[in-house]
């Protein structure tokens, strides 16, 4: 509020005083401060305000999100939330704090001076949901722990599985599966010694190469990557 508005409207509780009208009143600040005094509305309001018993001249308080989150209460919070935990990002910081994310910008790069070195990969922080998931399913591993006599090389693109031979018997011979898994049709047909196909997929397992010949895998095993 300008030192000008204020000054009318600490006039118009004079004249509230003094007993005068709203169209008095209006015609004395019209006299006083010319032809741009508060316009004639906001004076009628303010005029009937102060007549019924109001005693303050300022704005009622405004509901909603102020007009400016740029403040040193927010400056100080920002700044104490960015150093509490620095793998945290503009998007989570403004939801915590409930600003606007442009402010918040504005506020970490100039008010506080601070700027992303690098991009590294950091670990996630984990909901109380996930690491309890989590303690689940390391419980599970546990009670489970022949499961990991399978799992003999973790690679970039996957996992190497060594599944036994008489599972894969089994599979082959059962009427629901009748053919090699489509999504891996090329299966070393070294270890696929003593696995019962069917002469009509015959055709579809590749002859033995070089590199199965000498390959080094226990026999009684075969291998899929995932």
């Amino acid at each position: 509020m300008s030192d000008k508005i204020l000054e009318q409207r600490i006039n118009i509780a004079f004249c509230v005083k003094i007993g005068n009208s709203a169209s008095e009143t209006l015609a004395q600040l019209t006299v006083a401060y010319g032809e741009y005094p508060l316009k004639k509305s906001s004076l009628f309001e303010r005029h009937r305000r102060l007549r019924e018993g109001r005693e303050s001249v300022q704005d009622d308080p405004r509901s909603g999100q102020p007009e400016t989150q740029r403040t040193d209460a927010n400056v100080d919070r920002v700044g104490a939330l960015v150093r509490s935990d620095r793998r945290l990002g503009v998007r989570l910081i403004a939801e915590d704090l409930d600003m606007n994310k442009e402010t918040l910008r504005h506020i970490i790069t100039e008010d506080l001076g601070m700027r992303q070195i690098s991009a590294k990969m950091v670990p996630r922080i984990l909901t109380d949901d996930q690491k309890q998931r989590r303690i689940h399913i390391s419980s599970d591993l546990i009670h489970n722990a022949e499961m990991f006599d399978r799992v003999i090389a973790v690679r970039k693109r996957g996992t190497r599985i060594v599944y036994e031979r008489a599972f894969l018997m089994q599979l082959r011979n059962s009427p629901i599966a009748r053919t090699p898994p489509k999504n891996y049709p090329n299966f070393p047909a070294s270890l696929m010694k003593g696995v019962d196909i069917p002469k009509e997929n015959a055709n579809i397992i590749p002859s033995p190469t070089k590199k199965d010949a000498v390959s080094e895998e226990p026999q009684d095993q075969f291998q899929m990557e995932i």
